[in-house]
Order: C-alpha cells, then structure tokens, then sequence
C-alpha cells in the first residue's frame, strides 16, 4: 500500500473527499477517477514494455558475447602469410 495514505487520517482523508466534490461535483468524480485508473493502466503497461525491451537487448548482447567473431581481412591476410612461409621450411 502506498506509504502515503498510510500516514494520512481519517480528517484528512474526509477533507480531500469534500473538497474533491466541491470541485469537481458527485457527477465528475467517477468519471474522474475512471480517467486516473486508465491513466494509471497505460503508464503501468509501458513501463512493463520499456522494462521487457532492456531485457531482450541484454539478453541478445549476452547471446551475441558467446558467438565467435568473424574473421577479417586482416585476419585472412596474416593466415595466408603464415601458410606461405609454412610451405617455403
């Protein structure tokens, strides 16, 4: 539960809710708080999807670490020059 509410009272809470419906009136609040809860749900689901895309780039950098890696030209040219002077002893 959020540390928050717990530390408010029962006055207080009463004052927040009275001043919520002289704002906002007893038709809005529902409405209002619907558009919290939506509100709530989506910034939920894309922190979930913001968190499960750092995942699958670490673990695709962990994969990508055990794979050998690929040879390159100067790689092939230091191959070859090694089996030349391997064919000349």
């Amino acid at each position: 539960m959020n540390p928050f509410l717990l530390s408010l009272g029962g006055n207080e809470i009463i004052f927040i809710i009275l001043a919520l419906i002289l704002l906002f009136g007893v038709k809005r609040i529902p409405e209002l708080a619907r558009m919290l809860g939506k509100g709530v749900a989506e910034f939920k689901n894309a922190t979930d999807e913001i968190k499960r895309e750092i995942n699958d780039a670490a673990d695709s950098i962990n994969s990508n670490k055990n794979v050998e890696k690929p040879i390159s030209k100067k790689d092939k040219a230091e191959d070859k020059s090694n089996d030349n002077t391997s064919k000349r002893d």
